[in-house]
């Protein structure tokens, strides 16, 4: 059975490419914090592709921008 994965298995470069998503959608400067509670509140695939490939990977970077743009900004 796969160890279940939490926010702290992250690296911090996952966390920069987070941050870069969300600087890049919106113009702010997200906390680390900030940018978990975000992680927590997406839907259920983007955190398991997340914890699968990492916040760093592209398609998972194109994949929270899309669901991000649909769902959050107005």
């Amino acid at each position: 059975m796969e160890k279940l994965k939490k926010n702290s298995d992250f690296s911090e470069n996952d966390w920069s490419h987070l941050h870069d998503c969300m600087y890049d959608l919106t113009g702010n400067n997200l906390n680390k914090n900030e940018m978990i509670d975000l992680f927590n509140k997406l839907p259920e695939n983007l955190r398991t592709e997340a914890y699968h490939w990492g916040m760093a990977d592209t398609i998972w970077c194109n994949n929270f921008c899309n669901w991000f743009e649909k769902n959050l900004m107005y």
